[in-house]
């Protein structure tokens, strides 16, 4: 997770994290990999038709 972030440019953790990030402290990237499903639950949302470019909702 460590090597990902520290990949990831600027702009890629800002629209990731929605704010701007310049490390990744050990107890909040736990947070990121640790999912309580109980209190958290990602949803994804993709918009277009496949094969023909989709976005990311």
């Amino acid at each position: 997770m460590r090597h990902l972030f520290c990949r990831f440019s600027d702009r890629r953790n800002y629209y990731r994290y929605f704010h701007e990030l310049k490390s990744m402290p050990y107890a909040r990237m736990q947070e990121c990999v640790n999912i309580t499903w109980s209190k958290d639950m990602p949803i994804v949302g993709l918009v277009g038709e496949e094969g023909k470019g989709r976005s990311l909702v």
